[in-house]
């Protein structure tokens, strides 16, 4: 057992090693360049990389962010009429949900009564505005209108009926809990380290196949 940690451990450093800096052979037959090579490499180690990050954003969307729409639907808070404050949903501490509403981590699920009336009165005053610039034949027809800005001590917040199921579906936390996105995020890298570490001996192979598929054609 000894011996199996010591090679593997071996194995780590020289994947490692590779990972910086890659070192592959000649492949005659496949026409690969150095530069094709390298972004082969960077392509394999983006993958994987894509795989962690996304763990950790669904870890983030479902531990943290996942907050509101539990409290919203726990308050049953599914119309404007029912609207809730953070405060009044217990989170008027939570950064990141501030951060969440700010962004677009609750984007077409969580609404804003305030945020949605200063959006209607936009539109209508984008109307009034490109209905004069016709009657007075003007060619300024662009209305610009600035972005509303959350007051997270006074807006409410709801989410419709008809989202309530997705939300929670969506925010869910079973199955995301930080030690899953942790276990996902060391499986990646040790895929990663055996997949590098590999890779120029797999492209030899497929090499070599192409050189014996080729002689035995001619």
């Amino acid at each position: 057992m000894e011996d199996f940690f010591e090679g593997f451990w071996q194995e780590l450093v020289e994947a490692l090693k590779f990972i910086v800096t890659p070192e592959y052979g000649t492949y005659d037959n496949l026409n690969l360049s150095e530069s094709a090579l390298t972004k082969l490499h960077y392509a394999v180690i983006a993958f994987y990389a894509a795989i962690a990050i996304s763990a950790v954003i669904v870890c983030l969307n479902k531990n943290i962010y996942g907050s509101l729409v539990i409290a919203i639907n726990g308050q049953a808070a599914w119309s404007a009429e029912k609207a809730m404050t953070l405060k009044e949903l217990g989170l008027e501490r939570n950064s990141a949900v501030r951060q969440g509403l700010r962004g677009r981590a609750y984007l077409g699920l969580v609404r804003c009564v305030e945020q949605d009336e200063y959006n209607e009165q936009m539109r209508l005053e984008k109307k009034r505005f490109e209905e004069d610039a016709a009657a007075e034949g003007s060619k300024k027809t662009v209305y610009k209108k600035s972005n509303y800005r959350i007051n997270f001590e006074s807006d409410r917040f709801y989410i419709p009926e008809k989202l309530s199921i997705e939300a929670e579906s969506r925010f869910e936390r079973k199955g995301s809990g930080i030690f899953t996105a942790f276990l996902i995020i060391i499986v990646t890298a040790v895929c990663l380290v055996l997949t590098v570490r590999f890779l120029p001996d797999i492209i030899m192979l497929y090499n070599n196949f192409v050189g014996i598929m080729t002689e035995s054609s001619t």
